[in-house]
């Protein structure tokens, strides 16, 4: 099997969601059919943004507001974040980077870059949108065990030098978005924003459409609740084990017909490579230079924002329990966190709406 079809082979396998949308009786939902209509929703899967998504929609003229939910999704991915196709703004951004200091940029993806650039001054660097040289040394998303080497010292000092969001300005000049960098050759990466920005893109189109009632999409591990369902039966999300098979989980976030939130979840079990009983995920510690280790093995943050919900799900894996408190204060954003023990614990929150199976 040569390493391309490998490396498919693994992305597919990861894509499987870190949160499960259940229905009322609490069984995951994995028998829905592409096109469904059931109780009032139509139900579609896709393909986007290197993950799978599930569209749940409650409401009327259900089948044109979810493909323009997935025409948005694409949009989002091959138009503006990803960091992959030559079509999109972010790489364009991080091509003109890689020779000059300086870049315009849309509204669009300035607004992208502010927000996250919030979380990252707010975390002190767990995390950072100029990740990318290190995280590509690293590879983990696209190695495999059998090529995979963990970088030396060396070549992850070497990389360090070209990471720092604290290099980067982001200036509003008269109608010119301005990104500027003090280090050449600096490479932002927003996977860790991208998903819960989609939802966020969805969200307002929804809010728009007064023919949609209620709607949960899946973006791999993070999940938007809109509305309400035909019924009012409440939402329930599930949080997978980290210990467990890829269908098991060690509880459940419930919330009421009405709630509109974006939940989103981090953890070492989505994206990793074992090498000599070691597991190496890809969730990258900007100051170290390695697979962050905080003593956790999941985050699980939610708030009314999706960009938020994502980030801050990646900012507070690395920090740590005790670290993220004022973090999530700050953004009004709660959080489930799991140990490596698989100890839960819950911000005040969020207590009352987490159930522990």
């Amino acid at each position: 099997m040569n390493a391309k079809i490998k490396s498919l082979i693994k992305m597919l396998c990861l894509t499987c969601a870190l949160l499960f949308f259940f229905s009322q009786t609490g069984l995951f939902k994995k028998s829905s059919q592409d096109g469904s209509n059931t109780s009032g929703s139509y139900v579609k899967h896709d393909f986007a943004m290197g993950t799978s998504f599930q569209f749940e929609v409650y409401g009327n003229d259900l089948e044109n507001v979810t493909e323009d939910c997935i025409a948005l999704v694409r949009s989002v991915d091959e138009g503006l974040l990803s960091r992959r196709k030559n079509t999109s703004e972010l790489f364009k951004l991080n091509e003109t980077l890689s020779t000059c200091n300086e870049a315009e940029v849309s509204d669009e993806l300035f607004s992208v870059l502010q927000k996250t650039m919030q979380i990252c001054v707010a975390s002190g660097g767990a995390l950072d949108f100029t990740i990318r040289p290190v995280s590509a040394l690293w590879n983990i998303e696209d190695a495999d065990a059998d090529s995979f080497l963990v970088p030396e010292q060396s070549e992850i000092s070497n990389q360090l030098k070209r990471v720092g969001y604290e290099y980067v300005a982001l200036d509003e000049n008269g109608q010119r978005n301005i990104v500027s960098t003090q280090i050449s050759s600096m490479e932002f990466e927003l996977g860790a924003v991208g998903k819960g920005y989609a939802l966020d893109v969805m969200r307002a189109y929804l809010a728009k459409h007064g023919n949609v009632t209620g709607a949960v999409i899946h973006a791999g591990g993070s999940v938007l609740v809109y509305g309400a369902k035909d019924d009012n039966s409440s939402f329930k999300i599930g949080i997978r084990d980290p210990k467990g098979n890829i269908d098991d989980i060690i509880g459940y976030l419930e919330y009421q017909a009405g709630t509109t939130i974006c939940v989103s979840t981090s953890g070492d079990y989505e994206k990793y490579i074992e090498k000599d009983g070691i597991r190496y995920h890809h969730i990258i510690d900007g100051i170290l230079g390695y697979p962050a280790d905080a003593g956790l093995s999941s985050v699980t943050v939610a708030c009314e924002d999706g960009l938020y919900s994502d980030a801050l799900s990646t900012a507070c894996f690395v920090l740590g329990y005790e670290k993220s408190l004022p973090l999530l204060q700050q953004f009004h954003a709660e959080a489930v966190f799991i140990d490596h023990d698989n100890n839960v614990i819950c911000t005040e929150g969020i207590a009352d709406h987490f159930h522990e199976l």
